[in-house]
């Protein structure tokens, strides 16, 4: 068999089997996720907080859940909303693959009226949805659950996440792409009194072919919010650092447990998280600390 003939032989083989080592963001886009729009007429079209059934519409372009009522807020009869009002909207441009285009992350909160506070109104709801570059105009629509939250209502899925989570992008597993970072607060609020817990997790979330996937969560804070009687006043602290200089990263956990209110701090315990590259999640080496 002469050299064309193997060309032709293996360039047919590639063409049944796919190219070995297809990175995953060449993952092709389910058609259910796949949107047309013009982002930049899309987000001019929301920032005029157009009326409720406009406003439903809009989000339902890019897949975003619908807004709760401000009956379900818990508002009260003289509001005359009938959903909540955009606080804002940011775009942020980041590479969270190795994609030849950056992702986009839209980001919306939204308040219901009369929950004004010292610095101004807090938001009651926030939206978040990444999206991936197709072509002019079309996008592959990622959904990010742990951008979408409810955080007054006490009918939501978290009814104690009564802060919006906060969010930045870090180089975690790669020198090229970032990844999430999010920190989720669950306190006490719309009278779950119940609750006298404070929690603060962290995690790491990153995008791989067409889905987020999360790397890592830990408690960062678990602290009763008064000492209501003997065994129930413990507090866990942990710190969460990105070490080492080769990619993917490692994670330094630094956790520690002590009693409230007392000035004796606990004994603290140190542990490292390696990226497994078989379950894609950072796990603690075999040995190790």
């Amino acid at each position: 068999m002469d050299s064309w003939s193997r060309a032709l032989l293996a360039l047919l083989w590639l063409l049944a089997v796919g190219a070995p080592g297809t990175p995953a963001w060449a993952e092709e886009c389910p058609e259910a996720q796949q949107v047309t729009v013009d982002l930049a007429s899309w987000m001019k079209q929301v920032r005029a907080q157009p009326p409720p059934a406009r406003m439903k519409r809009l989000l339902a372009t890019l897949g975003l859940p619908p807004l709760p009522t401000v009956e379900a807020l818990g508002e009260e009869e003289s509001c005359q909303e009938e959903l909540p009002r955009l606080l804002s909207l940011e775009r942020f441009q980041v590479r969270l693959s190795d994609a030849p285009e950056e992702e986009r992350v839209l980001w919306l909160s939204f308040a219901s009226c009369g929950d004004e506070g010292g610095g101004g109104p807090s938001p009651d709801v926030v939206r978040g949805v990444v999206l991936r570059p197709l072509g002019p105009g079309r996008w592959c629509r990622i959904e990010a659950p742990f951008l979408n939250a409810d955080t007054r209502s006490p009918y939501s899925q978290s009814p104690y996440l009564c802060e919006p989570p906060e969010f930045s992008f870090v180089h975690l597993t790669s020198e090229r792409h970032r990844v999430f970072r999010l920190v989720e607060t669950e306190t006490p609020c719309m009278g779950s009194a119940a609750r006298h817990v404070i929690t603060r997790r962290l995690s790491f979330w990153e995008l791989r072919g067409t889905r987020m996937r999360r790397l890592f969560e830990t408690t960062l804070l678990q602290s009763p919010l008064s000492s209501p009687g003997p065994g129930s006043s413990k507090v866990l602290e942990a710190r969460v650092r990105i070490v080492g200089e080769s990619f993917p990263r490692q994670l330094a956990v630094t956790e520690r447990v002590s009693e409230m209110f007392s000035e004796e701090q606990g004994v603290a315990r140190h542990m490292r998280y390696q990226l497994d590259e078989v379950s894609g999640r950072y796990v603690r080496p075999k040995g190790g600390p």
